[in-house]
């Protein structure tokens, strides 16, 4: 059988994906918005609060957080991520990016490196 990481629908801060989804999205545009005005400080802020709403960590398996072991899973046996999801993990990604584009505008590598590596 198949575990699934308890934390995989509460990584989200609310019971809605989708609200939290959007709520995260706004909070891109302004860090973009800030960033493109040269407000560094203002752009981490937002990309920072991003994860208050999607959570730090894509939705993960228990086998994937045990490092798998054996066969990797049949792709035919596990279930594909609902949109919202896949959204929200290419947006938790952006914000780690973006994240690490602010670092680097300030010379701040070992930060940068950090985001980049998450």
């Amino acid at each position: 059988f198949k575990f699934v990481n308890p934390q995989s629908k509460s990584s989200m801060s609310s019971k809605d994906p989708e609200a939290d989804y959007k709520q995260a999205s706004e909070l891109k545009i302004a860090g973009n918005e800030a960033f493109k005005a040269g407000d560094l400080k203002g752009a981490l802020k937002n990309y920072s609060r991003i994860f208050m709403h999607i959570g730090m960590n894509p939705c993960m398996n228990m086998s994937q957080m045990m490092g798998g072991g054996g066969a990797p899973p049949d792709p035919s046996q596990t279930a594909p991520k609902d949109p919202i999801q896949q959204k929200t993990d290419a947006l938790r990604l952006d914000a780690f990016n973006n994240m690490a584009a602010v670092y680097a505008k300030m010379s701040k590598w070992d930060d940068c490196k950090e985001k980049c590596s998450r």
